[in-house]
């Protein structure tokens, strides 16, 4: 890696670690779709959640033309192939919730639903 890739990527690592979703969001989204909106593709949205390490990324982009991670469908709720705003939001808010909190959530939810 040369000295401009290490700075880039120590400058995205400061937009994932201190900036809110919609700029996370606005800097990593490469694709627009017919509405002219803005919409990732599941690389972006990789690049997105992953920090910098000092390694190559290339490979990444024949592996998500290959595969499709079950992690990533259901991220992109509308099967559409692309990660619209919302969807992303709403999975890092979910990142963010302790997993104790939403364990609890859910068994509130199953044992009302149950009765």
């Amino acid at each position: 890696m040369d000295r401009a890739e290490k700075m880039r990527g120590l400058y995205e690592n400061k937009i994932r670690f201190f900036c809110g979703p919609e700029k996370i969001y606005e800097i990593f989204a490469s694709n627009r779709n017919e509405s002219g909106k803005l919409t990732m593709s599941y690389r972006d949205f990789y690049k997105a959640v992953t920090p910098y390490s000092y390694t190559s990324h290339d490979n990444t982009e024949e592996y998500f033309k290959r595969f499709k991670p079950k992690t990533l469908k259901i991220i992109d709720a509308d099967g559409s192939g692309e990660i619209e705003f919302t969807e992303f939001f709403f999975f890092i808010l979910l990142l963010q919730v302790p997993v104790n909190t939403l364990r609890k959530q859910f068994n509130l939810h199953a044992d009302h639903t149950m009765s």
